[in-house]
């Protein structure tokens, strides 16, 4: 018998499927994390190019739904409710003259649907 059968033969196959199990389940938490930061970094640079255009395409809703006091007094922008992610690429793409490619566009869709399902479970 060589060293590797020797060796397959003492692993308790119950024993690595449950140190596999407990392998992904710790590393789950990160990746998602990971996958989080990737998403908000990709929304970061799409609303900055959009805010190179104008910032006040960033702010969605009726004017009757903005704060009461802001026509009054300044007030900061995270008062305002910014349209979603899953816009900001129609928008990009209306305002900025380089669109973003057809591929690119699948690309965010699936991991922004990839964080919702990491999300879920």
């Amino acid at each position: 018998m060589t060293d590797f059968e020797e060796l397959s033969v003492s692993v308790n196959p119950l024993r690595l499927e449950a140190e596999h199990s407990k392998y992904w389940q710790a590393a789950t938490q990160t990746l998602n994390g990971a996958l989080a930061l990737i998403q908000q970094a990709v929304e970061f640079y799409l609303k900055g190019r959009i805010v190179k255009v104008s910032p006040f395409l960033l702010i969605t809703g009726n004017p009757q739904a903005w704060p009461k006091r802001c026509a009054k007094e300044n007030l900061s922008f995270s008062d305002f409710r910014s349209i979603d992610a899953q816009d900001l690429i129609k928008v990009h793409n209306t305002v900025c003259s380089d669109r973003l490619t057809e591929q690119t566009e699948i690309w965010f869709s699936e991991l922004r649907k990839a964080r919702e399902d990491a999300n879920k479970s």
